[in-house]
């Protein structure tokens, strides 16, 4: 838990020279939260869905707003 920081510093960096890096940084929390609503509609916790949502929106509004990226 230590390294947290570094590492976070590490692939930031990594991200505005990479844009591979930066691509990932984008899709992964969407892919992420999404697989928490799938995971939660099929278990039938439909009372818990739009936490996650909350989560997802500004991620999926700020998408693209990075160095070289699409919007």
């Amino acid at each position: 838990m230590l390294l947290a920081g570094p590492t976070g510093a590490v692939g930031l960096l990594a991200a505005l020279v990479v844009p591979a890096f930066g691509a990932a940084a984008v899709t992964c929390p969407v892919r992420h939260f999404l697989g928490v609503v799938v995971v939660r509609l099929r278990a039938r916790s439909r009372g818990t869905v739009p936490f996650p949502l909350l989560h997802l929106a500004p991620v999926v509004l700020t998408r693209g707003r990075g160095r070289g990226l699409a919007a």
